[in-house]
Parts: structure tokens; C-alpha cells; sequence
């Protein structure tokens, strides 16, 4: 797993380090860059680095952390941000860049290896593969990448960011199989993965990259309920 660290304050990057290091038996292969700047960083991805889990103070000098995480969620949706600030003041701004975590310094040693843990199941759970098969090919695409699901006429197709894919099957066979992944059924015909839901309107649900899906009056209170649940269990 590729973790940077990114604070002005060397004395909190080596704390961090010090945290994930006693973790080590955790996740296997954990390799730790440190940055001093928001501009280093994004460099680093202007060159094509990437990296799985980012520590990341706020309040720095030049750029500050929040817009270094506007620009590297765009060149990376997927990276699982966790901020680092002595200013409660900057909740609402890293909610809005999809923070994964919240951490107010002083930041406790234990208070680290409990968001890195939850961090790496998170990174598990996103970075298992789904089969698509049918009878001419097999493709295998990460479940993170699975926005949404519709059934017609006993074939299912399968909306991802990357294209989409009509499979036979039933919905059902497959809300049992993604529920554990954060998929909702909103609809007869429709199965959603939460990590794309924007909002819940009256009839449909308004999804990250602009699309709308139907969600029925019966379900729709079952929907915002574990939609809620959801949201609570990444609320910074």
C-alpha cells in the first residue's frame, strides 16, 4: 500500500509514521513518502505518481490542503484522504472534497492506527474485483468503478465509469452478492453502489457524475435509512 504524508510540520509527519509503522503486520508491503508542500506533491502526480492513502494537513503555506485535495481527486477519484488540522473551522470544505477522515491535531497515536485500519479495509473492499462474463469475453472491474445497475427483460446491464456491460442474470442474485460493498436496491429494476449517490430526491437519486436513477415510493425510506448509516460511518 502507497502512503504519503503531506504537513510543513516534521514533527507530525514522524508522528504519523511512527503510528503506521506499528502496523506494519496489518497490510503488507506499506511503503511511506513524506511532503512538505502541496506543491511537491502535486508534482509528484504531474509525473505520474499515484499513491492509495494520503495524510494531509490543511493549514499550510502557499497552497493549502484542501485545494491540493481538489486537484489530486481529480487526477485520482479513488485516493482515500484523511486530513490532519488543528482547525475545526475546515469540516465543511473536507467534506466537500470527500474526505475520508477528520483527524484535529494533536492527533493521538491510537486515533491514527484506528483510521488507518478502517482506511485499509475501505482500500479491500474498493479494490475487489467483479466478473462480468458472458459468452463471448470475461472482463474483471473494480467494484469502486460500478456506479450503477439496471434489469430489462431479464438482462442487466451494468453502468461503470468506464463503459457499460449487458450480462444475463437476475438483480437479485446480484444485490446479494454487493451488498456488503455499499449497493442499495432503490428500485425493482435498479441496484446502487452508495459511493456514487449524491442526494435522495423525492423520485430519483441524484448520482456523483450527474446521472439520475428512480428510486420507488416503497423504498425509498429504506434507502435514505441506509444511505444515512452509510454516510454517518464517513462522516469527518
Amino acid at each position: 500500500m502507497k502512503i504519503a504524508i503531506c504537513d510543513d510540520n516534521k514533527s507530525v509527519i514522524d508522528s504519523v509514521r511512527n503510528a503506521l509503522m506499528q502496523c506494519k503486520d496489518y497490510i503488507s508491503n506499506i511503503k511511506i513518502d513524506e511532503y512538505y508542500s502541496g506543491e511537491s506533491l502535486l508534482e509528484h502526480y504531474k509525473k505520474g505518481g499515484r499513491y492509495d492513502l494520503l495524510f494531509m494537513d490543511i493549514h499550510m503555506r502557499e497552497i493549502d490542503g484542501i485545494n491540493t485535495a481538489f486537484k489530486l481527486k481529480r487526477l485520482q477519484k479513488d485516493l482515500i484522504l484523511i486530513f490532519l488540522t488543528g482547525h475545526s473551522i475546515y469540516v465543511k470544505e473536507a467534506f466537500t472534497v470527500q474526505a475520508f477522515q477528520y483527524l484535529t491535531k494533536p492527533v493521538k497515536q491510537e486515533e491514527i492506527i484506528k483510521e488507518f485500519k478502517r482506511a485499509v479495509e475501505h482500500y479491500k473492499l474498493n479494490h475487489t474485483k467483479y466478473k462480468i462474463e458472458d459468452k463471448k469475453s470475461t472482463v474483471y472491474v473494480e467494484i469502486s468503478n460500478i456506479i450503477y445497475m439496471e434489469v430489462r427483460n431479464h438482462n442487466i446491464t451494468i453502468y461503470t465509469d468506464k463503459g457499460e456491460y449487458i450480462v444475463k442474470g437476475r438483480l437479485k442474485d446480484e444485490e446479494i452478492k454487493l451488498k456488503k460493498y455499499d449497493f442499495v436496491r432503490c428500485h425493482q429494476g435498479y441496484l446502487v453502489n452508495m459511493q456514487w449517490m449524491q442526494a435522495i430526491n423525492e423520485d430519483n437519486i441524484q448520482l456523483r457524475n450527474g446521472y439520475f436513477v428512480p428510486v420507488s415510493r416503497r423504498m425509498r425510506k429504506s434507502v435514505i435509512d441506509v444511505f444515512s448509516n452509510f454516510i454517518v460511518g464517513r462522516c469527518i
